[in-house]
């Protein structure tokens, strides 16, 4: 997989652990295979386009982290890793290789080449940071190609620390690079090297969950990083934060979406996201199909959940206070659950999501029966499609399941999509018995108080086998940081449901079809 830390160095928490692996370390950069061709001509070549191609020089000089095809999205990192004077977030899915890149590889180019003076790799606490800085200094000391192209990075007489030490540039010995660990907090006022300022500066492992939870914790270091890391950087400095969203009011959700916290508000920086799946959807094309395929991810969702999947691969910030609807909540049946059961009602609800019915918008249509005052959701559809295709699954599951009545949230775009009911209607000889409905309410706050008491007490039940049922379970998971669309249009169908319920206006018997169905053929 690619890219990705030597193996072994994955289990290393500690600069103590690290001190007594270290000959293991060494032992296996060392053996490595060299270069075949070490003629004078081939050195410059591959030191030449490693100067200006920094992912070249990462499948040159380190092929055991990177011995996969690139994602098209890490060709943008080396430009997103040169903006300058100003910080800048990296969100990326687990396992792309982000802290590869920008905590490694960046930081050795910049020393091979001497184009930083002062670089800082900093985290939560000093020993996250040491270990960044190991892996930096392992590869300068012992890599057998870097030694073969560039020679020495520090003189015989030198013995470098871990958590702080001067690269002798290979390519200029008259210019060095110092590179330091730091933790976050730590006072940045006098990190100052001979004449120079940090100019290049790597925050990875900015938060852990413990601490993400203390919103003090999460002000002090907004307050750090802004009031006093930024001021202390030299002019022209690169600065880049590798981030999760643990949650959405931790470190990264507010440097990215910028907001309040402990009274203080703080402003968005520039923010770079890039989730396994296209537009961070659960429906997306995989962004890195040599690595995550579609097969690999789903696998993926299954082990550790969406909650998580969303997450760590989505990008999808959990709720401040956790999911509003667990996934422990959510209860399914299997259709021979139905077989016995007489409901009071079946009804079908479209939920367009958009008024001016763009095709990339996700709409909605669900259909559902309640019967002892359980809801039992028969069919969904929740996609990126066409306003044609959402009315082509309101007439399939009217058609299948029977529906008493078709409900219709329009919110002001009625007007624009009746011609377009009217004219399916013409075409296929009858009309869906549509009810246009206008909701006034905030739709986050109606939805979970009209949903949340029935799934946790299991009175709505899903199919587990419908595909799109399972990305309405999976919105509801992800509600309110995800997709709204799918849980808002099940609130609705379900409020609707259970006033018929209880007003008792008619029996249909589930899976039968009405006389008057068969005679008007939807004309109610």
């Amino acid at each position: 997989m690619m890219p990705s830390i030597v193996t072994p160095m994955r289990r290393i928490k500690t600069v103590s652990q690290l001190e007594r692996e270290w000959e293991l370390f060494k032992t296996e950069i060392q053996s490595r295979h060299a270069f075949t061709d070490n003629g004078p001509e081939a050195k410059e070549a591959r030191r030449e386009r490693g100067r200006d191609d920094i992912l070249y020089f990462g499948k040159t000089y380190f092929a055991e982290y990177f011995d996969a095809e690139w994602a098209s999205f890490h060709k943008s990192w080396p430009t997103i890793g040169l903006i300058k004077d100003e910080p800048t977030l990296v969100a990326a899915l687990r396992g792309a290789g982000k802290s590869t890149f920008f905590g490694f590889l960046r930081i050795v180019h910049a020393a091979t080449y001497g184009t930083s003076r002062y670089a800082i790799l900093g985290a939560y606490d000093h020993d996250r940071a040491c270990l960044m800085t190991a892996r930096v200094l392992l590869e300068l000391l012992y890599n057998p190609k870097l030694a073969a192209d560039f020679g020495p990075y520090f003189p015989t007489d030198k013995k470098p620390g871990v958590g702080f030490f001067v690269a002798q540039c290979p390519c200029d010995k008259d210019v060095s690079t110092a590179i330091q660990a730091i933790s976050i907090g730590q006072n940045p006022r006098g990190m100052i090297w001979g004449a120079y300022r940090p100019d290049l500066v790597v925050l990875d492992d900015i938060q852990s969950d413990k601490r993400a939870r203390s919103k003090k914790w999460v002000a002090e270091t907004l307050d750090w990083i802004f009031r006093g890391l930024v001021p202390a950087l030299r002019s022209g400095y690169f600065l880049t934060i590798l981030a999760t969203y643990l949650h959405t009011k931790c470190v990264a959700s507010l440097l990215r979406h910028g907001g309040k916290v402990q009274g203080r508000t703080y402003q968005p920086i520039k923010s770079f996201e890039f989730p396994a799946q296209e537009g961070g959807r659960p429906d997306g094309r995989p962004t890195w199909p040599a690595v995550f395929s579609l097969n690999r991810l789903k696998a993926l969702k299954t082990t550790i959940g969406s909650l998580i999947y969303n997450q760590e691969y989505l990008l999808i910030a959990i709720s401040e206070e956790g999911s509003i609807f667990p996934e422990e909540w959510i209860k399914y049946y299997v259709p021979g659950d139905l077989d016995a059961l007489v409901f009071d009602a079946v009804l079908t609800r479209i939920d367009p999501a958009s008024k001016d019915a763009k095709t990339n918008c996700k709409k909605a249509v669900i259909t559902a029966g309640i019967a002892s005052g359980v809801v039992y959701v028969r069919a969904a559809w929740i996609r990126n499609q066409s306003v044609a295709k959402m009315i082509d699954a309101a007439y399939q599951q009217y058609d299948e399941h029977n529906s008493y009545r078709v409900t219709y949230e329009d919110n002001g775009g009625h007007a624009l999509l009746s011609p377009l009911f009217d004219a399916e209607a013409e075409k296929r000889g009858y009309a869906l018995p549509i009810r246009a409905w206008t909701e006034h309410e905030n739709k986050i706050q109606r939805t979970e108080q009209i949903l949340s008491a029935d799934v946790e007490s299991g009175r709505i039940r899903f199919l587990k086998d419908d595909s799109d049922q399972v990305t309405l379970v999976e919105e509801l998971v992800d509600f309110p940081t995800g997709d709204l669309d799918g849980p808002d249009c099940l609130a609705g169908l379900v409020r609707d449901l259970k006033e018929i319920a209880r007003n008792r206006r008619f029996t249909a018997r589930g899976g039968r079809r009405r006389e008057s169905y068969e005679i008007t053929r939807g004309y109610v």
